[in-house]
């Protein structure tokens, strides 16, 4: 048995993702409308929280929470087809550990005693990678989800029905605008700062993050052969679309020379 399949919809780190969701249910349900509260109910359910906590993670997306019910609104956010970055790069025996919590087949409790731990919050930031795990207690996490991985998928499969969307939100593509990502030079780096300041840096264009996300999962798809062996008709199809594969051709180009340029210049400094 495999997990159902599911379209990612963004990818992001957890703020990001809760902003985009935000911003996706207040398409479909505007602040104030009837039926907005009823349509966060399977988040509420399934991350044991109550209706105005939810309300709370849309409008301020740094409230997030932490142990039991924040491995459960990852597993949620996974659940919806969001690729939370933070929760992509746990190690795989933490991952497959960390969602048998957050689907309730293993209490807080109940692991903390397996791995050997006298505090649940120290299993927590194990989990989160605050502290470090040795290979023992990892091992242990293995080996417990071995012996559950069937039934977590039983659960998972389970929950992707009772814990749906309202189809509002997921029949149609919502129109939901970018999540900006302010870039950040450490107060450390006087080079970078001074190299910055010295090109004339303005505020980042609110755009800048969704092109280079966009961007990667591009090369992803053409590294995985999306346009390989690519016939004649077809290519009489993409011939349409040649201006836009020219004036993308003409941005990048454009991009890498300045980036070149830019770092030819500060070697020669």
């Amino acid at each position: 048995m495999t997990d159902p399949p599911k379209v990612e919809v963004f990818r992001g780190h957890l703020n990001e993702c809760l902003q985009h969701l935000a911003q996706r249910f207040a398409a479909s349900f505007p602040p104030g409308s009837m039926g907005a509260a009823k349509a966060r109910k399977p988040i509420v359910d399934f991350c044991g929280v109550g209706s105005k906590t939810v309300h709370i993670w849309f409008t301020d997306p740094e409230a997030s929470p932490g142990g039991e019910t924040l491995l459960r609104l990852l597993c949620c956010l996974d659940m919806y087809g969001y690729h939370v970055i933070e929760f992509g790069r746990m190690p795989s025996a933490m991952r497959n550990f960390a969602e048998l919590i957050g689907y309730q087949l293993i209490t807080a409790v109940e692991a903390t005693k397996l791995l050997g731990y006298s505090q649940t919050s120290t299993m927590y930031q194990v989990l989160v990678g605050e502290v470090g795990i040795g290979r023992e207690r990892e091992q242990r996490m293995w080996e417990y989800w071995k012996g559950k991985r069937e039934e977590l998928r039983r659960h998972k499969t389970e929950a992707y029905k009772r814990y749906a969307l309202p189809r509002s939100l997921t029949r149609r593509k919502p129109r939901v605008r970018p999540v900006p990502t302010q870039e950040v030079v450490p107060a450390s780096s006087d080079a970078s700062r001074q190299q910055v300041e010295g090109a004339g840096s303005t505020t980042t264009h609110p755009g800048r993050e969704v092109a280079v996300r966009m961007m990667e999962e591009l090369l992803v798809l053409l590294d995985q052969g999306a346009l390989a062996g690519v016939s004649v008709a077809d290519l009489a199809v993409l011939r349409c679309d040649l201006k836009t594969i020219h004036a993308l051709q003409v941005h990048l180009n454009g991009l890498s020379a300045r980036i070149i340029v830019q770092a030819i210049g500060g070697r020669g400094t």
